[in-house]
């Protein structure tokens, strides 16, 4: 049940993370 959850979050942070530099990436270009 905690290692489900643990794997849920660390996704939620790695999409966040491509989001985030997919977003600078627009800003500098």
């Amino acid at each position: 049940m905690l290692i489900k959850v643990i794997s849920k979050n660390t996704k939620i942070l790695l999409f966040n993370k491509i989001l985030i530099s997919i977003e600078l990436a627009f800003c500098i270009i």
